[in-house]
């Protein structure tokens, strides 16, 4: 399984869920994945586009990348 940026997350997550196909499973593999998180390093733009897509719609993901889920 392969995974790029926020893809990677996205297949490191399904990982839990995939217990039944672990036999077919050879490797997990991501590129650029952001697994500590976005708060730094990122552009002020990003940072506030990130902050205001929060804010508007509940999306667990971005909670998680910004290590703010509880």
């Amino acid at each position: 399984m392969v995974g790029h940026s926020m893809g990677g997350i996205i297949a490191r997550a399904a990982l839990a869920y995939l217990q039944d196909y672990s036999n077919q499973l050879g490797f997990y593999f991501s590129l650029s994945s952001p697994h500590l998180g976005y708060l730094n390093g990122v552009d002020l733009k990003i940072k506030a586009g990130l902050w205001f897509m929060r804010k508007t719609k509940k999306i667990l993901s971005l909670d998680q990348l910004a290590m703010e889920d509880r």
